[in-house]
């Protein structure tokens, strides 16, 4: 029989080997299972990156497809852009030209004509451009010719280039002898959009008819150097007299609706309807009617005025008198501008149609203020008017 102490020792130790020997079992398959966790998740992660790495390469397959379409759709639409320049030059040209907002006049788009209308009366846009080219000078319009033909409104268009530009469009044409002109806009008041729509619808003259008294007015109120053509009688000089005369009915509408548009934002606008009037009507008939400017104006007395001055011009000197009765009405004379002031002379001397106490006051040394109407605005603006009216 053993040692019992050497006994007890011995099982001890041995106990000790066992629990040691568990031990290490239990750490090697800790480190077992966390060495495949570990190789798990890098096999999650490396799948997630192919995946990724998929989904990057489907995106940039898809962005290489949408560009090359909206490459496609930018060049389809500069081909086909009314301006042949692209996007922004037209804009980028009355920024440049009228850098103060304020100051810039309204853009007068001139349309080409369709391919429908006969060749000879493929230059009438360019014929009316030039016409109203002299009335950029005075910072009335701006008149410039589209490129390509467009069909209004056109969204791009807008965006690009017209933004808050006040502008006038003009599309002219001549089909089996009928004159037709449309206007249209964006940024006039009222609507942003105004689509075209039909002013003039008129059977062009008989050149054959007019005479000479006629013929000499047309020379001498030219402003683009127009002469009658010799002889009168022949189909060039006919289709030469008739455009000529189509140019000038259709500077009358475009500056009604120039008229129109300056009358609501500026004080002291001198009026150029009886200028493109006197270019026409001596001698002949008005085929349209001018409509009155409707809503707001920003100097009414002027306008008033203005209309006296046209009346008195026509020969109708009872309605000039009537108008100038109008315009005075509960005002005094020292409440006057001085533009109301000079205009007011320039109708006593050429008509008598002013009062003689009037004008017996406009004689006298006057304090009056030289500037915008108390309680007006020289540019206004949130204009209360009628988006139904193109005049608007």
């Amino acid at each position: 029989m053993g040692d019992p102490v050497s006994s007890i020792a011995e099982m001890i130790r041995s106990a000790f080997d066992f629990m040691s020997q568990a031990t290490d079992l239990r750490k090697t398959r800790l480190v077992m299972e966390a060495a495949q966790e570990n190789r798990q998740e890098e096999r999650e992660w490396a799948r997630s990156q192919v995946e990724a790495e998929h989904a990057h390469r489907d995106r940039a397959a898809q962005q290489l497809v949408a560009d090359a379409r909206e490459g496609t759709r930018l060049k389809v639409e500069l081909k086909h852009y009314p301006i042949r320049g692209g996007h922004g030059v037209l804009r980028s040209s009355m920024t440049a030209s009228y850098p103060d907002s304020r100051l810039r006049p309204p853009l007068v788009l001139l349309l080409p004509t369709g391919k429908q209308v006969d060749g000879v009366w493929r230059s009438l846009p360019r014929s009316i451009e030039t016409s109203l080219m002299p009335f950029e000078q005075d910072t009335v319009l701006a008149p410039r010719l589209v490129d390509r033909a467009v069909t209004w409104p056109h969204p791009a268009f807008i965006d690009h280039d017209l933004g808050d530009l006040a502008t006038v469009v003009v599309a002219a044409s001549v089909l089996d002898d009928v004159f037709e002109l449309r206007l249209g806009g964006c940024n006039l008041g009222g609507a942003r959009v105004q689509p075209l729509h039909q002013v003039v619808a008129a059977t062009l003259p008989d050149p054959g008819t007019w005479s000479e008294t006629q013929l000499a007015v047309l020379e001498r109120t030219s402003t683009n150097g127009f002469r009658r053509p010799e002889p009168s009688n022949t189909p060039g000089a006919r289709h030469r007299l008739q455009k000529e005369w189509a140019t000038r009915l259709a500077v009358l509408v475009v500056i009604a609706a120039v008229d129109a548009y300056h009358l609501r934002h500026r004080v002291g606008y001198d009026e150029q309807l009886g200028t493109a009037a006197a270019r026409l009507s001596a001698g002949f008939a008005l085929p349209v009617t001018i409509p009155e400017p409707s809503g707001p104006l920003a100097d009414p007395v002027y306008h008033l005025l203005h209309t006296a001055r046209r009346c008195l011009a026509a020969g109708d000197r009872a309605g000039a008198a009537a108008i100038v009765g109008r315009a005075l009405a509960g005002r005094r004379v020292d409440e006057l501008q001085a533009w109301h002031r000079r205009l007011l002379l320039e109708l006593a001397a050429t008509g008598s149609v002013v009062p003689g106490a009037v004008v017996r006051a406009l004689s006298r040394p006057t304090a009056s203020v030289v500037g915008p109407e108390p309680g007006r605005r020289e540019l206004r603006e949130n204009l209360d008017v009628d988006p139904n009216d193109w005049w608007s």
